[in-house]
């Protein structure tokens, strides 16, 4: 029902494809990515409200079974809300970082709405099987050099850069919506972005300045 995969590679564009090809040969359904500084909610409300230093991290949101909620909400392509991992650290999606209006609703914390984005960072993201099939039948993603194919363990470029200034999450982000899969980001699972602490809503709000003191 569930398998797991790691890798360790100095390249996020390599270890992603490799995991994907993983995936592709699994037979599973759905394939639920997270990085390894990223900490979901997992129903230990005193440790997740210490690492986040946030003694009012609402309880609700730290019991949830975060890969349950994104399953439930029916989105091909869909992630949790985190953030930046340094004060004043932006949410990572593609509104977040083009209007701050967004950004500070997003870091108002958790709620219950799933929301259309431009893109979503691939730190704590749900993806189904379709999602890949469809961008394998509608672009031109296979890894055409056998060699390399055979020495790194895939047959897809679906995290190549799309561009100079797109990085690999964002890149296959525009790769699912040109297949037809919009990507959401569902605002009830905000993991803990883990620095010199757990980064999340509350310790990366913007604070206000006091124009008396200079």
């Amino acid at each position: 029902k569930m398998q797991f995969f790691t890798i360790a590679d100095n390249s996020y564009v390599r270890a992603r494809n490799w995991c994907a090809q993983r995936f592709l040969d699994s037979g599973c359904e759905y394939s639920f990515w997270l990085d390894d500084d990223t900490i979901l909610p997992h129903g230990d409300v005193e440790y997740h409200r210490r690492m986040s230093d946030n003694p009012t991290f609402p309880t609700n949101f730290i019991t949830i079974n975060p890969i349950a909620r994104l399953i439930q909400s029916g989105r091909s392509l869909v992630g949790g809300c985190y953030f930046g991992r340094q004060p004043g650290g932006v949410a990572q999606f593609r509104e977040a970082y083009t209007s701050s209006i967004t950004n500070d609703a997003a870091h108002a914390g958790p709620r219950n709405t799933v929301d259309p984005v431009g893109w979503i960072g691939f730190g704590c993201t749900l993806v189904h099987r379709k999602v890949f099939d469809d961008i394998i039948n509608t672009q031109d993603v296979r890894v055409t050099n056998q060699e390399f194919a055979g020495r790194f363990g895939y047959n897809y470029r679906f995290f190549n850069y799309i561009d100079e200034e797109s990085s690999e999450d964002v890149s296959f982000c525009v790769r699912a919506k040109n297949a037809g899969h919009q990507a959401y980001v569902d605002m009830a699972v905000m993991p803990l972005h883990v620095g010199p602490l757990g980064y999340t809503y509350n310790n990366t709000k913007k604070r206000p300045t006091n124009p008396l003191i200079k």
